[in-house]
């Protein structure tokens, strides 16, 4: 990852949040982020190994602390959203998540080793995962996409779905448009 894309992954994630930037040193999940991205850059630094320990060590000590498993090197889009409510955000390594998504605590998304689906969700852009929500396995959420609270997601969503219950099922076609706070 280039420095440049890493400040604009910052960037995008800051715009997002509620009271801008500013904001960022008093919000758990935001500061988070921003080391995430940070991590996420020098681990493709190789002479900045010290630094890259040191942001590992502190991000081992925010995942215990606020409760958010996100790995730096993740594939995640710029405008991540995370729950304001620190604890139990759990994603996969190798989850792909598309751009201007919102994570909200107790959510899990992560991989299925058998069944019909097996392998890494892929959400796309513009994702509400609503509080509590599960999604596993090798399915495809599409993009505008929200996933009510409590749901178990475990097949493909189509674009602009609003899905809920155990198991996910399609409530409305009426997508995400009403939940995902786009930056001016």
């Amino acid at each position: 990852m280039r420095l440049q894309t890493a400040k604009q992954l910052i960037a995008a994630d800051l715009a997002r949040r509620d009271g801008g930037p500013g904001n960022a040193l008093l919000d758990p999940a935001t500061r988070f982020t921003v080391a995430l991205r940070v991590a996420s850059w020098t681990r493709t630094q190789p002479l900045l190994g010290p630094l890259d320990l040191l942001l590992r060590l502190w991000l081992l000590r925010a995942r215990h602390r606020f409760g958010f498993e996100l790995a730096p090197g993740s594939e995640i889009g710029g405008g991540l959203l995370l729950s304001a409510h620190p604890g139990g955000i759990t994603v996969n390594p190798e989850v792909r998540i598309g751009r201007n998504c919102n994570l909200f605590h107790g959510v899990t998304i992560g991989r299925a080793y058998g069944g019909s689906a097996p392998g890494v969700p892929v959400l796309g852009d513009r994702v509400w995962v609503g509080p509590g929500a599960k999604v596993v396995g090798g399915i495809e959420i599409g993009d505008d996409v929200v996933i009510g609270p409590n749901s178990v997601v475990t097949k493909d969503v189509a674009p602009s779905s609003v899905v809920g219950g155990v198991p996910a099922r399609v409530l409305s076609t009426s997508g995400s448009g009403d939940y995902i706070r786009s930056p001016a």
